[in-house]
């Protein structure tokens, strides 16, 4: 894994000397969207189930669209997501658990930070546009209670994923979009309460470009 980090690190900053070399046809902007996050784990204190836990997103973000052929662009952004989750909707769809024999499973509450980097490449026709490609999370702050369960830590570091959005340009500087992220965390875990786990996130956005 650090080999791994490390590359996409060097990858990132490979891409981004590529747009500062193109500046003069360069653009800058930022994102502010609202959405929903989901997150999907082992639940290590009971083998026979896995939890869910869902909730809102708030995700701000700085990016730069490079063309590189005709509809083709490079799309790099970094972005902070904050997200706060709850299992109300998963202890609703569990109550008759067998293994629960039709007790509630146990509360789970989740909020936190999170660094995204995104890669993006763009595909443009007319005022629509596709953006796609890879997204790595990194988790910076994070506080999980879990009820009659004590939880050291929840070491979910590192995640990687894959991005989808669709969006319209209104105009040339503002423009909407929509988008899917998707996240494995199969190798950092803690110790004691959460396994591998799936995450994503739909999150509908405002952009403006300078």
């Amino acid at each position: 894994m650090p080999f791994a980090k490390s590359g996409i690190k060097v990858l990132f900053v490979v891409l981004m000397f590529f747009c500062f070399s193109n500046a003069q046809e360069t653009k800058y902007g930022a994102r502010l969207g609202l959405g929903i996050s989901s997150v999907s784990f082992d639940d290590k204190t009971n083998y026979y189930y896995n939890e869910t836990i869902d909730g809102v997103t708030i995700e701000g973000a700085f990016g730069v669209l490079t063309p590189i052929v005709s509809v083709f662009s490079f799309h790099p952004e970094l972005a902070f997501q904050f997200v706060a989750m709850d299992n109300e909707d998963s202890n609703d769809d569990y109550e008759d658990d067998y293994y629960y024999d039709g007790e509630e499973r146990p509360v789970v509450t989740a909020s936190g930070i999170n660094l995204l980097i995104n890669p993006l490449f763009r595909i443009s026709f007319f005022r629509f546009f596709f953006d796609l490609g890879p997204s790595f999370n990194w988790n910076i702050n994070s506080k999980w209670d879990v009820e009659d369960i004590d939880v050291a830590e929840v070491n979910r570091k590192f995640a990687y994923g894959f991005l989808g959005g669709f969006g319209f340009k209104f105009s040339k500087h503002w423009e909407i979009d929509g988008r899917f992220v998707f996240w494995a965390n199969p190798y950092e875990k803690t110790a004691d309460y959460m396994g591998a786990s799936l995450m994503s996130t739909l999150v509908f956005s405002g952009n403006y470009w300078f």
